[in-house]
C-alpha cells in the first residue's frame, strides 16, 4: 500500500469510555493491534455525526472524539470510501482505560488488500434511540458476523 492512496488518517483517544460501564468492556474485550470497527450513529441526540468504536465480536467500547467525527462520518456517509482501523493501544495511567484507534481513510481508487479493509455499508448504522435494551447493546448486524465468517475461513484455508 502506497501512502498516496491515504486520503485521510487519524490516531484518536476514544471518548465516552466512561460512560454505562465502557471501561469494563475495553479490560476484557479490547486488544493491541486487532481491527476496530467504525458504526455510524446518526440520531444521536447530541452529535448528529456520532461515530461508534466497536471490537469484532460487536462490543461497543466509546466514540470517534467530536473534534475528528464530522469529517470522518462524512467520508463514511458517502459510501464512496474503504478504511480500515485498529487498536493502536490501551492507556492504562489513568482511572479508567482507554483504548487509541489508528483510522486511516483510502482513496476509492486504491488497491487494497481485503484482509484489512472494511466496507462502511457493512455496518453504516447502529441502533437508534436514547435507551437500548442490554440486548441491543454492541450489536453488530449480521452481516458482519457473515463478513467476519468468510475473512477467517480465508485465513485459515
Amino acid at each position: 500500500m502506497r501512502d498516496d492512496q491515504v486520503k485521510d488518517h487519524w490516531d484518536i483517544m476514544a471518548a465516552g469510555v466512561s460512560h454505562n460501564g465502557r471501561y469494563k468492556t475495553v479490560e476484557s474485550h479490547v486488544y493491541e493491534g486487532e481491527d476496530c470497527l467504525l458504526v455510524r450513529e446518526e440520531n444521536h441526540p447530541r452529535d448528529k455525526h456520532a461515530v461508534q468504536l466497536h471490537t469484532l465480536n460487536g462490543h461497543m467500547v466509546g466514540y470517534v472524539p467530536k473534534e475528528h467525527a464530522e469529517k470522518l462520518s462524512g467520508y463514511l456517509d458517502d459510501g464512496c470510501h474503504l478504511y480500515n482501523a485498529f487498536f493502536s493501544r490501551i492507556l492504562r495511567q489513568g482511572k479508567y482505560p482507554i483504548p487509541c484507534v489508528r483510522i486511516n481513510v483510502y482513496l476509492s481508487s486504491a488497491q487494497l488488500d481485503d484482509r484489512i479493509l472494511r466496507k462502511h455499508s457493512v455496518i453504516k448504522h447502529a441502533p437508534t434511540g436514547k435507551h437500548r435494551s442490554s440486548r441491543t447493546k454492541g450489536r453488530v448486524s449480521w452481516i458482519t458476523w457473515i463478513v467476519l465468517a468468510i475473512i477467517l475461513w480465508w485465513c485459515f484455508s
